[in-house]
């Protein structure tokens, strides 16, 4: 919910390549640094101070995935036909 919240308000990413967060973050959204090497983040840090405008595209393009790839709509959809599916097993 975090990463939604930021790509809300256009904030800058930062954050470490765990989990499924290299899906979902771009290397037009944000910055991944490894999970492994916690001195990576200061680097990432002073790039987004040092180029404010690319740290604000990245921002605005993940705004705009937000939008798109996960958007409310689109969720509840991929639910409802997984429901759908499994009550279409259940009846078969």
């Amino acid at each position: 919910m975090v990463l939604c919240s930021a790509r809300a308000a256009r904030l800058p990413i930062i954050a470490a390549s765990v989990g499924g967060l290299p899906d979902v973050i771009g290397p037009g959204d944000g910055l991944l640094v490894p999970s492994e090497s916690p001195a990576a983040i200061a680097p990432a840090i002073l790039d987004v101070r040092g180029d404010p405008r690319a740290a604000a595209a990245r921002a605005a393009s993940a705004r705009d995935r937000l939008a798109t790839d996960f958007a409310l709509e689109p969720w509840l959809d991929r639910y409802q036909q997984v429901y759908h599916s499994a009550i279409a097993l259940g009846n078969g």
